[in-house]
């Protein structure tokens, strides 16, 4: 269980990047490092037209203790040109 907990927080956190990244003063966080459990995050990854797709869904908590914890939604995919993984979309669903 370690060892998937910590193969879908690197997802979580590519993802958390990129929201961040492309929302100016967003500064969210996955709250427990390394990760222990996935009770807090779930991933499902499905092979579509010759590459994988990752569905997650976790909870991160803003830097500035004083917000609420959110709830996301975030798709990526392993983009065989570049070899990495990149993301399609990340999106807060709402508060936990």
């Amino acid at each position: 269980r370690k060892d998937i907990a910590l193969r879908i927080s690197t997802l979580v956190d590519i993802a958390i990047e990129h929201y961040n990244s492309n929302n100016p003063g967003a500064e969210f966080q996955y709250p427990e490092y390394p990760p222990q459990s996935t009770t807090e995050m779930k991933a499902a990854c499905i092979g579509f037209r010759g590459t994988f797709w990752y569905h997650l869904g976790f909870s991160a908590h803003p830097m500035d203790a004083t917000a609420e914890t959110q709830h996301f939604f975030a798709e990526l995919y392993f983009d065989r040109q570049y070899l990495e993984l990149a993301v399609e979309t990340c999106i807060i669903l709402g508060t936990t």
